[in-house]
């Protein structure tokens, strides 16, 4: 069965409920779904906007390229006709998220390997002085 069409506004405060009862996935599915609709074609770019942005910030969350790719799609097929500087906002918000989730990776990789190495050359060391 097919859930009935949630114009964006409510779907964005939707995702916004369920991220507040620590629900990510389901805030992604609301909004993916509200963006893939084929009803959302007749809203509003300004009203899709945010609810693409956030639909953006929780896919690269989750680790959902795929699901990110769609979403981008879809919207850029609704608003590249009417509003490029919509898509430009989204996307560089894709960019933003992604390095930043990167960059968090990074440091989270770094630090792991650091305390490795110190854990490594402190039980070196340890052998030297027995």
């Amino acid at each position: 069965m097919r859930s009935m069409y949630i114009k964006p506004e409510n779907a964005l405060q939707r995702a916004e409920e369920l991220l507040q009862v620590n629900a990510p996935s389901e805030a992604l599915n609301v909004l993916q779904e509200t963006l893939l609709s084929r009803r959302s074609r007749g809203a509003p770019i300004p009203s899709l906007e945010p609810v693409a942005v956030k639909f953006i910030e929780l896919s690269v969350d989750l680790n959902r390229s795929r699901v990110a790719r769609e979403g981008l799609h879809s919207f850029k097929n609704l608003a590249q006709n009417t509003s490029v500087q919509s898509v430009e906002k989204v996307i560089r918000r894709f960019i933003e998220r992604a390095e930043f989730k990167l960059k968090e990776a990074k440091d989270a990789h770094d630090a792991k390997a650091q305390a490795t190495l110190a854990a490594a050359s402190g039980a070196i060391g340890s052998d030297d002085e027995a």
